[in-house]
């Protein structure tokens, strides 16, 4: 009997240990599978941010794309608009005056078929600093007819106003167009120094061009 007995406890100890056994077996799979698990959630994750990465470059590309469309627009609005205040425009006779003015105005209505708009987060306090930005460089505009020269001369000073580096001969930064400069949003100020070179190179294009007419 106590032999028997001996092999029954020898043989439940047996299955015990092989119990513990595949407990201990099956814990560590049970982990194994949870880590590789977690690796595949990490990567799927690392995936998607990946993936909008690129999506978010796309985005800012598009933006760039289309401000430099809205700023194409504006130029060859402002263009068109120191055009009809020409000078030049007197010396030609009502018919051919009033033929290229409706020529004008064609180009004009046709580019405002174009509607581009990259929306740019502003203050109050930025929308009212542009606005007189604005006023300041339409006021140009107007004084192209009236006084080119003075006028070129106080774009210049604007387009000083609004650069860190300006050279001997440039006349100095209006000081109140700086200060509302200043005022405006990032995106804002980039747009207004490209139309200030735009309209600045206009103007010396047109002196140029008077300077080389034959006298009579």
């Amino acid at each position: 009997m106590d032999i028997g007995n001996k092999e029954e406890d020898g043989e439940r100890k047996i299955k015990k240990r092989r119990l513990n056994t595949m407990e201990v077996t099956e814990g560590a799979f049970s982990v194994e599978e949870a880590v590789e698990s977690d690796k595949t959630e990490m990567s799927l994750k690392d995936r998607l941010l990946s993936r909008l990465d690129q999506v978010e470059a796309h985005v800012e590309d598009l933006r760039k794309s289309a401000a430099h469309l809205e700023d194409k627009k504006d130029q060859i609005l402002t263009s068109l608009h120191a055009l009809r205040n020409f000078e030049s425009l007197n010396e030609f006779d009502e018919y051919d005056r009033e033929d290229i003015l409706r020529y004008v105005n064609q180009i004009s209505r046709r580019c405002k078929t174009v509607d581009v708009c990259v929306h740019t987060p502003r203050t109050e306090d930025q929308v009212d600093s542009l606005h007189q930005v604005n006023c300041l460089i339409d006021n140009l505009v107007v004084g192209i007819k009236d006084s080119p020269e003075p006028t070129r001369i106080r774009c210049m000073s604007y387009v000083s106003a609004c650069s860190s580096y300006s050279s001997e001969s440039d006349p100095p930064g209006d000081k109140a167009f700086e200060t509302a400069v200043l005022g405006c949003a990032l995106d804002d100020q980039k747009k207004i120094r490209q139309r200030l070179h735009g309209l600045l190179d206009y103007m010396t294009a047109e002196k140029w061009k008077q300077a080389i007419q034959p006298m009579d």
